[in-house]
């Protein structure tokens, strides 16, 4: 089956009938105004007053892009989650959607969350930034109702140091707009047992 979904909460009913799954819930749901204005309240009183301003994350000489966007985000996100004061983010263990997870600590409410760091902010860039495929992590460490939360760490590098301009929220909803592009992957252990012929050469 093809997948070709235009919005988040197509792509999620299409992914798991795919995957052979029938749940009674959708895997995307629509944000609460009040969760939403919760966060973004204590997000910007943590940034306003935490000390994020002016704090560089060391990057090395010739480190690709991929690999300082990882720097940068394993270096700001506990800074930021320590001084939340109603939220924290811990990670979310495991290889696949979502990286992280935002814990509003009343009600224990887990939330998916993906945090990815840009250079810039462009409104007219089209780069993809892959955000989910299978759907086996959300619904392991996750239960309805299931709001997605993007956060893009906006960063300027000089001198081998980067520093976070801007923290940009993104509250997804079902109706939010997306590309899907198939893709199929390899690895060592698949590799070792495929039905395929392979040779290797030692130097």
């Amino acid at each position: 089956m093809r997948i070709t979904a235009s919005n988040l909460l197509d792509f999620y009913r299409q992914l798991l009938h795919r995957e052979g799954l029938s749940l009674k819930y959708d895997l995307c749901n629509r944000w609460p105004p009040s969760l939403i204005d919760d966060i973004i309240f204590h997000f910007t009183r943590t940034i306003k007053h935490s000390r994020l301003r002016g704090m560089f994350c060391p990057i090395l000489t010739k480190t690709s892009n991929q690999s300082a966007g990882n720097k940068i985000c394993n270096f700001f996100i506990p800074r930021i989650s320590k001084d939340l004061s109603r939220f924290r983010i811990i990670a979310c263990d495991g290889p696949g959607y979502p990286d992280k997870t935002l814990i509003r600590i009343s009600d224990g409410l887990r939330i998916p969350l993906e945090v990815k760091a840009t250079k810039e902010w462009n409104h007219s860039d089209t780069n993809r930034r892959v955000l989910t495929s299978a759907s086996n992590k959300l619904r392991e460490n996750f239960t309805w109702p299931f709001y997605h939360l993007l956060i893009h760490l906006v960063y300027s590098l000089k001198n081998q140091r980067s520093e976070i301009k801007c923290i940009r929220l993104d509250f997804l909803e079902p109706t939010t707009l997306v590309q899907i592009r198939l893709e199929a992957s390899v690895n060592h252990q698949s590799l070792s047992k495929g039905n395929h012929t392979s040779r290797s050469f030692g130097l």
